[in-house]
């Protein structure tokens, strides 16, 4: 997930390659739908000044117009990326690859081009962050967090994790940096961790989850730190003043938020007000950031600001032909044709269970030969027609009823 604070828009990234807009000034609303595709495959997401971009296991940085709601261009560079952020001034764009490299791409162009390439590791990236400075990029990678001079393009610190067990890795799932060079870091051990990324020291650690860390953010004033991932609870660390006369302040465990996720929490950021979260059980979660101290306050907030949102379809995708009693299905490759089931049974009541005396019977499938998602279809009232179209082609069937059997028909699109 990411989020555009100028449009107030969420996108969210699907398991099958949709993208979703979600409108935040209009109460939460899903605005678009951007159809996936059998090969996208994506990782991560992020917004640029108004622009989208992802990027994936394919290696391909993808641009996407919010108008036509369409792949705008891809541009494949090196190997499959784990990890994909924007620096500030929103100008350059660096990915984290399997291969253990950090590449940078310009965005001060149309079209996104390569930059260069810093001093490539032996392990896969698997998270990176940038400071607010724009001269420092922080890395995640296995038993390890790195951090990167821009510059310069080499590793001017390297901070090594202790192992759990000796023959399992730690992989640093993700990293934030903070503007006063504080490092976070959650890992496979379910450790949240704050460094000194000056010089490499650790200033405080948490065992915060059962399993593993998956996702982190920071708010925009940088008081509060939100972690989750295979264990659907999400846990606040706030800096606190430990020593009012030497002004000393720490970082500590806050609070615990566990509504809405059944499963693991795969993305979480910050939008607005509000911390909004999704994951496994396809679920989106709000929860206020911000709460009044007290216990009973504290329940009364959480209560009157979380919502959960199902990931129900926002237009329908059954389609009913009522003159022959046939029911159109729409799957994202594929649509399939039942005819409905009847009673020989008769009553005057308005609601009564009837035997069914011929069941409902599947008549065929319409499988799609393109990469593309079904965006829409429909069938005629009579059940002759068929079309469907994604987001570049329209498909029209003639269907006879008397022997089930499809024929497709030509035709031509006028814009």
């Amino acid at each position: 997930m990411a989020y555009d604070e100028d449009s107030e828009r969420l996108a969210v990234v699907r398991s099958d390659g949709a993208i979703e807009i979600w409108n935040m000034k209009h109460n939460f609303n899903q605005e678009r739908v951007i159809p996936g595709s059998r090969t996208s495959k994506l990782d991560s997401v992020t917004w640029v000044k108004g622009r989208l971009f992802t990027t994936g296991f394919q290696g391909d940085i993808t641009e996407y117009d919010l108008v036509k709601n369409t792949v705008k261009y891809s541009v494949l560079y090196g190997n499959a990326a784990w990890c994909l952020a924007a620096n500030h001034a929103g100008t350059l764009l660096a990915t984290g690859s399997d291969n253990g490299c950090i590449r940078l791409f310009d965005l001060t162009t149309e079209k996104v081009t390569y930059d260069r390439m810093l001093n490539p590791q032996d392990q896969r990236i698997v998270s990176l962050a940038w400071h607010k400075s724009d001269e420092i990029i922080v890395t995640g990678s296995i038993d390890n967090v790195k951090v990167w001079n821009v510059i310069t393009g080499n590793a001017v610190q390297r901070i090594t994790l202790q192992r759990t067990f000796k023959k399992k890795e730690t992989i640093v799932w993700c990293v934030a940096i903070l503007s006063d060079h504080t490092i976070v870091s959650g890992d496979s051990t379910g450790r949240t961790m704050f460094w000194d990324g000056r010089v490499g020291t650790m200033l405080k650690g948490y065992t915060s989850h059962r399993m593993d860390i998956l996702t982190m953010c920071v708010t925009k004033d940088e008081t509060s730190v939100f972690t989750t991932g295979v264990d659907p609870t999400i846990v606040q660390f706030t800096l606190a003043v430990t020593d009012d006369r030497l002004g000393t302040k720490a970082w500590v465990r806050n609070r615990h938020i566990a509504f809405g996720h059944t499963h693991d929490i795969r993305a979480m950021v910050i939008a607005g007000n509000f911390l909004v979260s999704g994951g496994l059980d396809t679920n989106l979660v709000t929860n206020p950031i911000k709460v009044s101290p007290g216990h009973s306050q504290i329940r009364g907030q959480i209560e009157k600001y979380k919502r959960l949102y199902h990931a129900f379809p926002q237009k329908s995708l059954i389609k009913c032909a009522g003159e022959s009693k046939l029911l159109l299905f729409q799957y994202p490759y594929h649509l399939e044709v039942w005819k409905l089931g009847s009673t020989s049974d008769a009553t005057d009541k308005d609601v009564a269970s009837l035997t069914v005396s011929e069941q409902p019977l599947k008549l065929l499938d319409i499988l799609t030969k393109g990469i593309d998602q079904i965006v829409c279809s429909s069938i005629s009232k009579d059940g002759a027609w068929i079309a469907y179209s994604d987001v570049h082609r329209v498909k029209l069937f003639h269907l006879n009823l008397d022997v089930p059997s499809l024929q497709k028909v030509a035709c031509f699109i006028l814009i």
